[in-house]
């Protein structure tokens, strides 16, 4: 009875169905908020498990950890409030990023001994070179 009235309804009853339908489907995917979704991008390590795996790669003494702990919770707060700040100009911000990052890096070399920074320097060389091959497709450097 609905569709024999000329076709009137079936085009009606049809949209109706794909609404609901739709509607349905996107109710059964979750939803997550705008925080989640910048952690899938990139989790940024805790200040704890950047100062246990220097402890780990450079030996570092407890007194080491101790002086360094703090100086990785200033920049991480210090990086907090440039994202936080962050404007339009992402090549600005990524500059400033990189130069906090440079002077945390410089105030822990100070704290370390010779064999320590030798190791650090290298842990860095290696980091730098694998920039370039995350997808797997840059043939290594020679």
């Amino acid at each position: 009875m609905l569709f024999r009235t000329h076709g009137r309804w079936l085009p009606i009853a049809v949209l109706a169905g794909l609404l609901l339908s739709t509607h349905a489907a996107g109710a059964a995917v979750p939803r997550q908020d705008p925080a989640a979704q910048e952690g899938q991008r990139r989790r940024a390590r805790s200040t704890d498990e950047r100062l246990n795996q220097l402890a780990k790669e450079l030996n570092l003494t407890a007194d080491q950890q101790a002086r360094i702990k703090p100086l990785l919770e200033d920049e991480r707060n210090k990086m907090r409030e440039l994202r936080n700040n962050a404007g339009d100009d992402r090549q600005a911000t990524r500059q400033q990023a990189m130069q906090l990052r440079q002077q945390t890096q410089a105030q822990i070399r100070d704290l370390l001994d010779e064999s320590q920074r030798q190791k650090l320097d290298q842990r860095q060389q290696q980091r730098r070179g694998n920039r370039g091959r995350r997808d797997g497709m840059t043939p290594p450097r020679g």
